[in-house]
Parts: structure tokens; C-alpha cells; sequence
């Protein structure tokens, strides 16, 4: 691993700086902008999770990360955990003891497993993986009958109804990102000189969950890439951590 990372940091560095520098050059030369050129169909996708986002509502009802200051938080997750923690139920109590079991001593390591978990489970209101037991990851097998209880939670707790009221808070957010991470990823793959094939089995998603915090989550799982990261975050951040990603999967596969 940390060969493949030395020779993946300097290919990062030089892409950054390129990008970097035809910035500044378009800045200093007052020319007409000429007009955008068009992302090519890719097999990147930017969008919200159903899945992602009853895993997450499931966390901080169960009592993640609530004796942490929400002051930085984005306002949306501030409020959800405040409503959250406040649910009542057979389906809630049931999430409560499973987080209490399974629960680790590092946040960022109980907020791993939870992740992987948004990724891989199938749709709602079953939450079934359709991974065979041996793909999936250890984070996963680690929560093991974690999707029954979520499902229940789901139903209980009506998440299915307060997902489609937020969808135009994360359909904003989707439609802000989707045009740049498909520049960005055109750019990354003409650095590279590598032309995306849009047949491949390999995509690359991003998914916009403000519910995750503000850290930017990148998971590879086979041939799956994805970054998980909350909504209204510093750009260059996000930038950073999609353009890696991006050289790992077009550039080692």
C-alpha cells in the first residue's frame, strides 16, 4: 500500500498544480470566456441515498456523537439529531441496544461501520444487500442483522415519508455538484490520458449526506468507488478527495 501511494502522491501534486496554474493564467488574461466544454457521459454519478440516509437518522437516534457541540454542525443534521433523539418506540429501543452492542471506543470507527453499511445495503424498506456474505466488508459483517432492525426502525419511524420531504434540500446540493465532478473527473482522466469506457462495470459515485458530519468518506469496495460527504462543505476539500479517488480508479485498476 504505501508503494502504490508514493507513486499515487506525486501524480496528484502534479495535477493539482497544473489545475492551479490554468487557474491563475485564466485569471491574469482578460479574455472572453470561451464557452464550457461539455463533461463526457461517464459512469460517475453524483446523488442523495435512501439508504444512507436512514442509516445515518438510525446513528443519531441511537445516541452517536450527541454530547458534541452542533454549534459547526450544517443545520439540517443539528435539527435531525435534536428530533431524533426524541423518538419513541419498539423499533427505536431496538436500534438504541443494537448501537450499545456494537458500539467502539473511536466515533470515527463506529461512523466507518455505519457507512460501509449505507453503501452496501439494497433499497428500502428491506435494506437487503444483494453482495453474496463473502463480498462484503469486515465493517459490514460486523453489524450483522443490523438491516432487519433498520427496516423496522424505518417503517416505525416513517423515515420513507421525511426522506421525500428533504429532497429538495439534497436535490439542490446534487445539482450544484453534478457539472464540476464531471469536469473534474474529465480532467483527471485526460492527465492521465485514459478515456473512460462507459460500459465498464467500474462506477464511482458520489453521495451528498449531510448527516455524515464533515469529513469526507472515500470507500472502495471491488470495483465500486465512493465518496460520502455532507452538503455545503468547502469545495476545494471535496475537490482534493474526488481527484484522488479519481487517479487511484482510472490509474490502478
Amino acid at each position: 500500500m504505501t508503494k502504490v501511494l508514493e507513486r499515487i502522491v506525486p501524480g496528484v501534486l502534479c495535477a493539482l498544480l497544473v489545475f492551479s496554474s490554468a487557474m491563475c493564467a485564466h485569471t491574469q488574461v482578460p479574455a472572453p470566456k470561451p464557452l464550457p466544454r461539455s463533461a463526457p457521459v461517464t459512469s460517475v454519478t453524483v446523488d442523495g441515498n435512501e439508504a444512507m440516509f436512514t442509516t445515518m437518522c438510525a446513528l443519531l437516534a441511537a445516541g452517536f456523537e450527541s454530547n458534541v457541540s452542533a454549534e459547526n454542525w450544517h443545520p439540517l443534521r443539528a435539527r435531525l439529531r435534536e428530533q431524533l433523539q426524541h423518538q419513541e418506540g419498539p423499533a427505536v429501543d431496538a436500534v438504541r441496544e443494537f448501537y450499545q452492542q456494537h458500539v467502539l471506543r473511536d466515533p470515527g470507527a463506529t461512523l466507518s461501520r455505519y457507512i460501509w453499511f449505507g453503501l452496501v445495503a439494497g433499497p428500502a424498506p428491506k435494506f437487503q444487500s444483494a453482495l453474496r456474505r463473502d463480498e462484503l466488508p469486515p465493517e459490514v459483517l460486523a453489524l450483522e442483522g443490523f438491516s432487519e432492525i433498520l427496516s423496522n426502525y424505518y417503517q416505525e419511524q416513517k423515515i420513507g415519508q421525511l426522506w421525500r420531504q428533504l429532497q429538495p434540500l439534497y436535490n439542490r446540493e446534487v445539482e450544484r455538484l453534478h457539472e464540476p465532478v464531471s469536469q473534474i473527473v474529465f480532467v483527471a482522466t485526460g492527465y492521465l490520458r485514459q478515456l473512460q469506457e462507459i460500459w465498464s462495470s467500474r462506477t464511482f459515485t458520489i453521495i451528498v449526506e449531510p448527516l455524515v458530519g464533515r469529513i469526507t468518506n472515500v470507500r472502495n469496495s471491488g470495483d465500486h468507488y465512493s465518496i460520502v460527504r455532507a452538503a455545503q462543505m468547502r469545495f476545494r476539500r471535496m475537490w482534493c478527495g474526488t481527484l484522488f479517488c479519481t487517479l487511484y480508479w482510472t490509474r490502478y485498476r
